[in-house]
């Protein structure tokens, strides 16, 4: 597993505004996208665009960011042994769901 934490200066502008109030949210696409990703995970690849799991704590903990800010959690799997930097990966999957967003 690998994880990407962002410092926001505000809520992240995600496309389906209903998701601006889960405190978690899986990104992933299509059911066969995220069977692919998972799968190329198996075989010892991590895809363009990954299954992410994403935390938004301020959801539920407003403590977790100073007043107007937002902190952003997101893991992806990859393979055992990777030295992957999940960064670019991440911020690319988040932006699919969140166009409007500069998170990195």
């Amino acid at each position: 597993m690998a994880k990407v934490d962002f410092a926001l200066d505000g809520p992240v502008p995600w496309a389906n505004p209903d998701v601006a109030a889960a405190p978690t949210v899986h990104l992933g696409g299509t059911r066969a996208e995220i069977e692919a990703a998972e799968n190329a995970v198996a075989e010892g690849r991590v895809v363009d665009r990954p299954y992410v799991l994403t935390v938004q704590p301020g959801i539920l903990d407003p403590s977790r960011a100073p007043d107007g800010a937002q902190t952003l959690w997101a893991y992806l799997h990859v393979p055992s042994g990777s030295t992957l930097d999940p960064t670019e990966t991440v911020t690319a999957q988040l932006e699919r769901f969140a166009p409007a967003s500069a998170t990195a």
